[in-house]
């Protein structure tokens, strides 16, 4: 009310409209400059480009639009749930190498990783940005065949705030450079890094949105991503 009280007293209506605009209805484009600005900066400290980035979420997709990086990963824009995902990224070229078949399709195509081991369980690929799934499974057909075992990025989000059991498994994985966000602390769990955004959050979404409406940074970034994806 304030703003729009002291708009009025503006000499023309083009400036009246245009306080109205800046500080009032929208201020995307504030939130755009400043993203545009936070990101050049960190591609410009980024020099291990080519990497592949196993996540269970939309993280991984968010970190390679975000750095503008091709797509080095058949994990894009898909979710695998906790327990899979550590035997999925524990396993992972056993599992890359399985043919994937649709499962359901009643709300989004979900695929199957079948699983002829009798110690390793099948795998669930829920394809939640996707409505065709021949079009999700030739997506996911050849960014595998991208897949660099010599530099592996592993990302989990843990959206449970009492079970460690999926967290200790997934700490167990041999890869170097792995993390798990979660939404509380996990003091026992080396690899864990706790996201405050997310701590009042039952489920997934809030890590890759921005802190606020005015910044360019998202709530990912609360971590230092430049150390950690170093070769």
């Amino acid at each position: 009310m304030y703003i729009i009280v002291q708009a009025k007293k503006c000499p023309t209506k083009k400036l009246e409209l245009l306080f109205f605009l800046l500080y009032t209805t929208n201020m995307n484009w504030f939130q755009h400059l400043n993203y545009k600005r936070f990101i050049s900066k960190l591609k410009n400290k980024i020099t291990n480009k080519d990497i592949s980035i196993i996540s269970n979420n939309c993280i991984g997709g968010v970190l390679y639009h975000d750095l503008g990086m091709r797509f080095n990963s058949p994990t894009i824009n898909t979710l695998i749930y906790g327990n899979e995902f550590v035997y999925f990224a524990n396993n992972l070229k056993y599992y890359i190498s399985i043919n994937l078949v649709l499962h359901d399709n009643t709300n989004y195509p979900i695929g199957i990783l079948k699983s002829d081991n009798p110690n390793l369980p099948d795998i669930y690929i829920h394809f939640l940005h996707d409505n065709d799934f021949e079009i999700a499974k030739q997506n996911w057909n050849r960014r595998k065949q991208r897949v660099n075992y010599n530099n592996l990025i592993i990302i989990y989000e843990h959206f449970n705030k009492t079970s460690t059991s999926v967290l200790q498994d997934y700490n167990s994985i041999n890869c170097d450079k792995k993390i798990a966000f979660t939404h509380k602390k996990f003091k026992n769990i080396p690899c864990s890094f706790y996201v405050k955004a997310c701590k009042n959050e039952k489920s997934f979404g809030t890590i890759t949105k921005f802190k606020n409406k005015f910044s360019g940074k998202r709530n990912l970034y609360c971590f230092d991503m430049v150390n950690f994806l170093k070769i």
